[in-house]
């Protein structure tokens, strides 16, 4: 048990299963392509009225009513060097991953640094990068 009294169950998932995730979610009754499923399922709630097949919604939302503690999966780094890293969600691990661990593809023309997001080196570039400071006490009209 955790200190709010959940239990927690512990996940180690290997460096395919944080990589290999299915980004893409397609609505199975109009098609429409989603970027997450969490996108996906609302939409078919909503648009199309329909619940999953288990019943899991709502199952979720009787869960949230009953007495028994919530379990909360605590995810592992894989890596050796970050043994003790523990993450609340397997997207969390994974950006954690791909940051710290997976091949930098991306480089910054101006100072060299290389990262593995390209989203991570546009920000870079566009707030960090020493290359973009001005000179203080220079005003150019």
């Amino acid at each position: 048990m955790t200190e709010d009294g959940s239990r927690s169950v512990n996940h180690y998932p290997t460096v395919d299963e944080i990589l290999n995730v299915e980004s893409q979610q397609r609505c199975s009754v109009c098609g429409r392509v989603f970027q997450n499923s969490s996108a996906c399922r609302f939409h078919e709630l909503k648009i199309h009225s329909k619940t999953d097949a288990a019943g899991t919604n709502e199952a979720r939302l009787l869960k949230r009513t009953s007495d028994e503690q919530p379990i909360r999966m605590k995810f592992h780094c894989p890596e050796s060097s970050c043994e003790h890293k523990v993450f609340d969600g397997l997207r969390y691990l994974r950006q954690h991953y791909i940051r710290s661990h997976a091949e930098k593809k991306f480089t910054c023309e101006r100072c060299g640094l290389k990262l593995a997001l390209e989203k991570d080196i546009n920000y870079h570039k566009k707030h960090r990068c020493s290359g973009l400071r001005k000179p203080k006490g220079l005003c150019v009209f």
